[in-house]
């Protein structure tokens, strides 16, 4: 017959805060907290914070019916501001993992734009000084760069007005010197894929060369198409989004 032993009193109660303190830490990953989540931005590094407001906030802000809210706090104004300050902080700890997996994924698709941005100029910069105006496309002036860029522009338009490009007199004998200006948006001098492809049709030994170029330029433009999950997420945020992603993951890690 086997026998155990019975558990000492001191076993029990360290078994009995383990287990608590387990219960804790799953209360907390799911914003169940006891004491209440209103100090989890306390510990953010205050530009850090604003960043993720601006980006990421519609994942735990205003998770709520505003007007709803508001009619029920009628003439409560401190109270509804504790209400939803707590229910923001609230929000936030139960969709901590959903926002640290969001940062994540952009900082992949800004990499990979990245990197597919490099290879497909560092390409071009192989084939310009090599084919040169042949693949290249003319400077615009400022009034071919206002056609181009009208947000009503069709193909007929930009063909009419780039027909209109050339007559550089106005109707009072003047020069037009937005004819004449240089476009600051397009200088020209890049590989232009029109031009290119007429190039390669009369020249079809560069077939393999265009095809290279069409193939880096498309990767490149799948990586500009996928949207990201934060608001105004650019490439010249990929520093400061590495930092938050950092601070949250090794909150995180503590929590743990």
């Amino acid at each position: 017959m086997v026998t155990t032993a019975a558990a000492s009193p001191i076993h029990l109660i360290s078994m009995k805060q383990n287990i608590n303190e387990e219960i804790k830490k799953i209360k907390h990953m799911m914003g169940l907290n006891e004491e209440g989540n209103l100090g989890v931005f306390d510990n953010f590094p205050p530009e850090l914070l604003e960043f993720m407001e601006d980006n990421y906030s519609h994942m735990y802000m205003h998770n709520y019916d505003w007007n709803e809210m508001s009619n029920y706090f009628r003439d409560r104004g401190e109270e509804f501001r504790e209400w939803r300050d707590n229910k923001e902080a609230d929000e936030f700890v139960k969709n901590e993992a959903k926002i640290i997996t969001a940062i994540r994924t952009d900082l992949i698709i800004l990499k990979r734009r990245k990197i597919a941005k490099l290879k497909l100029k560092a390409y071009e910069e192989l084939l310009i000084p090599l084919l040169g105006y042949h693949i290249t496309g003319e400077a615009l002036t400022k009034f071919q760069e206002d056609v181009i860029m009208d947000p009503n522009a069709t193909p007929a338009s930009i063909q009419r007005g780039f027909e209109e490009a050339r007559n550089i007199i106005d109707q009072y004998g003047n020069v037009d010197q937005r004819k004449i200006e240089k476009s600051t948006i397009f200088p020209g001098g890049e590989v232009n894929y029109p031009t290119f492809e007429r190039f390669v049709e009369e020249n079809p030994k560069y077939m393999s060369t265009f095809k290279t170029w069409q193939s880096l330029l498309n990767e490149y433009e799948k990586q500009d198409m996928k949207d990201l999950n934060g608001f105004r997420i650019y490439e010249g945020h990929y520093k400061k989004l590495r930092s938050l992603y950092d601070f949250l993951t090794s909150n995180k890690k503590e929590q743990i």
